[in-house]
Parts: C-alpha cells; structure tokens; sequence
C-alpha cells in the first residue's frame, strides 16, 4: 500500500499487533528495553485478570468485624 500527500508517496504497511511485537521485540537499546518491560508487565496483569475468579468471595462471617450490619 502506498500513502502520499501531494506527490509524494511513501510505503505504508498494515501490520497486525502480533507482527508489531514481533517487529518491536527485535529492537535494541534502552527505549526498546523500556517497551517490552511494559509489554511483559501489562501482559501478566492482564493475564492475572483473567484467572482472577469471575465472582467475588464471601466475607468471612466467622469474624464479627465481616458481618453485615443489621438495618432497622
């Protein structure tokens, strides 16, 4: 694909976020270093969403300080 403005026109490619990973991970120095640090962080902490369990736990009843508060 090619993009321009005017007469110019420059290669454009369309890229998937697989191929940039792949693209990016291949970069050195320390800004690259910076992006996949992130890329690792967010990866597991979505990854840590995932396997959280869907429904919250029980407050444990057996401490009086978890149980509910009668209403009048």
């Amino acid at each position: 694909m090619k993009v321009g403005f005017g007469t110019r026109m420059d290669p454009a490619y369309e890229m998937t976020r697989d191929g940039f990973s792949l693209l990016a991970m291949g970069f050195t120095g320390k800004r690259a270093l910076a992006f996949k640090l992130r890329y690792i962080e967010e990866f597991n902490r979505m990854e840590g969403q995932l396997r959280a369990p869907a429904v919250p736990a029980l407050p444990d009843f057996t401490d009086p300080g978890e149980a509910p508060s009668k209403r009048s």
